[in-house]
C-alpha cells in the first residue's frame, strides 16, 4: 500500500472510529433511560401495591365496603363540605374547579363527618339546610366502622403489568449490550488496523526521506 493509499485509508478508519464512538455514546444513554425508567416502574408498583383506601362495615372485614356517602350514611355519618354549609352529595364546585373525591377529602379535612349530638354536646355545629336535629363533627380516626388499610384488589394486576414491563425492559437492554459487544469489537479492531496503517505511513515516509537524503 502506497503512502497515498496509506493516508486515505487511516482517514477512513479514523472517520469510521469516531461513528462507531457515537454510536456507543447513544447506547449508553439509552441504557441510562433504561435504568431511568425501571426506576419509575419499581416506584409505581409499590405505590399499586401500597395504596390504602378508607372501607366502612358492620360485617367481617373480608366484606368491606370503600366509603360512599351511602354506607357512611348507614352507618349513621353524614358528609359535611367545609365552608359550604353543604353536604357532599349537594355539592357543586365552582366553574373551573374540580370536585374532589370522598376520601381524599375525609383524609385531608376538606370532607368531616357529622353525627346526630345530644342536645349538652358542646360541638354542635351550624347544620346544613338539608338536615334537621343537632350535629357534631367526629374525627374519622376516631369513627370505630371506619377502616384505613390496604386496597388488595388490584396487587395482582399490578404484578402482571410490573412483570411486563421488566421483561420488556430487560429485552432493550439485552439488545443494547449486544450492540455495544458487537462496537467494542469493532472498535478494537479498527485500533489495531489504524496502528498497523500508521506503521505503514511512516515507513513510507522515512523511506521517502532516505531517497532524498
Amino acid at each position: 500500500m502506497g503512502l497515498a493509499a496509506s493516508q486515505t485509508r487511516f482517514l477512513t478508519l479514523t472517520a469510521r472510529q469516531h461513528d462507531i464512538e457515537y454510536q456507543a455514546q447513544q447506547i449508553s444513554n439509552s441504557r441510562l433511560q433504561l435504568s431511568a425508567q425501571l426506576e419509575k416502574i419499581a416506584t409505581d408498583y409499590t405505590n399499586s401495591i401500597a395504596d390504602r383506601n378508607l372501607f366502612t362495615s358492620n360485617i367481617p372485614p373480608s366484606q368491606y365496603q370503600q366509603v360512599n356517602s351511602s354506607n357512611l350514611a348507614s352507618a349513621g355519618f353524614q358528609v359535611f363540605v367545609v365552608g359550604q354549609n353543604v353536604l357532599f352529595d349537594d355539592y357543586v364546585p365552582a366553574a373551573g374547579e374540580i370536585k374532589k373525591s370522598l376520601e381524599d377529602g375525609i383524609r385531608d379535612g376538606t370532607y368531616v363527618l357529622l353525627k346526630q349530638a345530644n342536645p349538652f354536646s358542646q360541638s354542635i355545629m351550624t347544620n346544613p339546610a338539608s338536615l334537621t336535629g343537632n350535629y357534631e363533627a367526629v374525627d374519622w380516626r376516631q369513627v370505630s366502622q371506619i377502616y384505613d388499610d390496604l386496597f388488595t384488589a388490584n396487587d395482582a394486576k399490578a404484578e402482571d403489568e410490573y412483570d411486563r414491563q421488566i421483561a420488556q425492559v430487560q429485552q432493550k437492554d439485552k439488545k443494547l449490550t449486544l450492540q455495544m459487544q458487537r462496537i467494542e469489537t469493532e472498535h478494537k479492531a479498527i485500533e489495531s488496523e489504524m496502528e498497523a496503517v500508521k506503521k505503514v505511513i511512516q515507513q513510507s515516509t522515512e523511506g521517502a526521506f532516505k531517497t532524498f537524503a
